[in-house]
């Protein structure tokens, strides 16, 4: 859990409300009588008590202390009581922006009063309910202790102490290397297979909130306990009864990664986004990731998408390693014959084959693509230990001789082109970035073409309003009701920012979706103040009242950071925005970020106009038709729906919250007369529902 208190936050606030406490356990909600004009004047007192203009805390600051309750209550570290005052306080404050901090102990002791006074004159108290994500990691965090896990709460939230953080996660690892790691691999994949948790050879990371009047648990750690396995492949087995063993384990992992405080219990969960909650959400998503996601390119997609991408690296001017560029295309293809989506397997040279691929020449490719001995996840035992993880770079692992172990389709093709990748870096090619972008853009295009689309426009470049200055937009995709704007980048995630930390991931989201969105704000605002853009060769794309989609691309996924809720969220937030830091070491990331931002926000004004009860509602249309999608997703849409439009369709207009399309578009494949209803009235409404 990431927080915006101080560390000494819990505790000051349990000793500032200690007598008021007592005051309210004395008053039982059925003994009380509804008194809105005593509420207003008690809420009113705490606003001038506690609220200030500038400086202290962000009001935010009490729904966080306030979901520290909450974990603390299961723990008996906190009553129901504290849960009550920080709620009415939250109520009468919810408008004010800052609040002192709790170091203003007689302020606070006034409020905390007030707000007492308040719910005692209430007729209605705000019920508490423990089946939520506080309460999961409560819960959780009790279990561990119970098994001689200590934990520690404070400000900063609540989680195993360091010592008990990594004993517990080298149980985890002892548990995996004694059943060994290939058959815990397999072991896990068999139980993702029977909890549909593998769709189309995708290995699925869809959240999965509780509904109504089902108690709220912890997840299975799908993609950490992999990646331990992993790191174990050549482990041997050492006990016979490997079940109970890995029942334990899924336990425990569950248990474990709970304590993170990361897993979303709710489909309601960051709905919106604020500026002190930015820095958290963005934690919470990317560690989510590390402990649930796979790095993969969707199966389907990959038999696409595996040939067309060598032939554009090719074309490109890539010089390829080992091999020439057709045998690695029949390499892949003989990889993802062989992979299955439900297991590790082993193969031997001889299985790849082919007219154009003797049997020498795959062992060859083979021991390219292969990590070095004892290299596979060394050193990685914690969710925070990412950079230790390569697994993701590398599709076989030797097992002895000519026998190698090959990772599931989902993971197989994309860790080939990761790995194809750095062995081309290695030759020294200084210009292979540029060329692995003219790869993806004309990557992009090959699909489109594939379904039925044609661009109007490629690399068209056009004149900026200040003398000298230049834009060029990707791809642009025209039908008479549309104009699709398609930009593409190759910025991948990094690993510090798969490691949770808030600068990194806000370096990368510059340089990829800021800059995505950046582009194709200027290029819609262009079009709907002139009502074309004339480009550079003489030909004009006129808008003639057609509405517009935009597109990012990039070639790999960006896990739950890309998913729709989430970018329409980060738009919502960040437009108009600016960053600020107390540490100056970061202060080129801000400085870079709030350029980005400005000129994100310019172009947003030109678009929603100037009038005050339009511009909302043009502003929410602006974030519904932009899109962040990784090459794979693109094309798996396209396949799914039919059609670039049919495959976006639904996704635009109908959410299940998972954080993961390819379980929502599984979700929207078949949908009942309430669910079409939902549709067609959420897409005439140019609105989104939630399933």
């Amino acid at each position: 859990m990431y927080s915006i208190l101080p560390k000494p936050a819990f505790d000051d606030f349990l000793a500032l409300s200690k007598s008021a406490r007592a005051e309210l356990l004395q008053r039982p909600v059925s003994a009380v009588c509804g008194d809105k004009v005593e509420i207003e004047r008690q809420r009113e007192a705490i606003r001038e008590t506690l609220a200030v203009a500038d400086g202290g805390w962000p009001v935010e600051s009490l729904f966080s202390l306030r979901k520290i309750i909450e974990i603390a209550m299961p723990l008996h570290r906190a009553s129901v009581s504290e849960y009550y005052i920080l709620w009415e306080l939250f109520e009468a404050l919810r408008e004010d922006e800052r609040i002192k901090p709790l170091s203003e102990k007689m302020a606070w002791q006034v409020a905390i009063s007030a707000a007492v006074r308040a719910i005692n004159a209430s007729s209605f108290r705000n019920s508490y309910n423990d089946n939520t994500r506080e309460g999961v990691v409560g819960r959780s965090l009790m279990a561990l202790k119970r098994k001689g896990f200590g934990f520690e709460i404070d400000g900063l939230g609540a989680r195993l102490t360091k010592p008990a953080y990594n004993k517990v996660c080298a149980k985890i690892e002892q548990k995996i290397c004694r059943v060994g790691g290939f058959d815990a691999a397999n072991a896990l994949l068999n139980v993702m297979t029977k909890s549909s948790r593998i769709y189309d050879g995708s290995l699925l990371h869809a959240r999965t909130p509780a509904q109504i009047y089902r108690t709220a648990e912890a997840g299975t750690p799908w993609h950490y306990i992999y990646t331990l396995a992993l790191k174990h492949i050549e482990a041997k087995p050492t006990r016979t009864n490997a079940e109970k063993i890995l029942q334990d384990m899924e336990e425990l992992a569950g248990l474990m990664a709970a304590s993170l405080n990361v897993e979303p219990q709710s489909s309601y969960e960051n709905l919106s986004l604020s500026g002190p909650g930015l820095p958290g959400a963005l934690y919470d998503t990317v560690i989510y990731d590390e402990l649930f996601a796979f790095p993969q390119w969707q199966p389907l997609a990959a038999e696409f998408l595996g040939p067309v991408w060598l032939d554009q690296l090719e074309s490109a001017g890539c010089n390829f390693p080992v091999a020439r560029k057709d045998q690695w295309a029949d390499f892949l293809a003989g990889l993802l014959r062989l992979a299955r989506s439900d297991q590790l397997i082993q193969v031997r040279s001889l299985d790849f084959v082919s007219p154009g691929l003797t049997a020498e020449q795959a062992f060859q490719m083979l021991e390219a693509l292969n990590v070095a001995d004892g290299a596979l996840n060394s050193g990685y035992m914690t969710p925070s230990d990412n950079k230790a993880r390569n697994s993701t770079f590398y599709p076989v692992f030797r097992a002895r001789g000519d026998v190698w172990v090959v990772q599931p389709k989902a993971v197989v093709s994309r860790a080939l082109i990761e790995r194809l990748f750095t062995l081309m870096r290695q030759q020294g090619d200084a210009e292979l970035g540029n060329k692995y972008g003219v790869a993806l853009e004309r990557t992009t295009e090959a699909i489109l073409r594939h379904f039925g689309m044609e661009p109007t426009f490629r690399n068209a470049g056009y004149a900026g309003s200040s003398r000298g200055q230049t834009f060029e937009v990707d791809l642009v995709y025209e039908t008479p009701e549309r104009i699709f704007l398609v930009e593409c980048t190759k910025k991948p995630l990094t690993a510090p920012a798969r490691g949770g930390h808030t600068m990194a991931i806000i370096n990368d989201l510059e340089a990829s979706f800021l800059k995505l969105v950046q582009q194709l704000a200027h290029h819609e605002a262009r079009l709907r103040s002139d009502g074309r853009i004339d480009f550079d060769d003489g030909r004009s794309l006129l808008l003639g009242g057609r509405k517009i989609e935009k597109i990012g691309i990039s070639l790999f996924d960006h896990g739950s950071l890309q998913d729709r809720n989430m970018t329409m969220s980060l738009i919502n937030l960040l437009a108009g925005s600016q960053m600020t830091t107390d540490h100056p070491e970061f202060d080129a990331i801000t400085e870079r970020t709030n350029r980005r931002l400005e000129k994100l926000a310019g172009s947003i004004r030109e678009i929603i106009g100037v009038d005050e009860k339009k511009a909302e509602r043009a502003f929410f249309s602006f974030a519904m038709s932009t899109w962040w999608l990784s090459i794979d997703q693109l094309f798996y849409l396209c396949a799914k729906g039919g059609g670039l439009w049919q495959g976006l369709l639904k996704p635009r207009h109908l959410t299940n919250r998972s954080g993961d399309l390819i379980a929502e578009i599984r979700r929207f494949e078949t949908l009942n007369p309430v669910a079409q209803a939902l549709l067609d009235n959420a897409q005439k409404m140019d609105n989104r529902a939630l399933l």
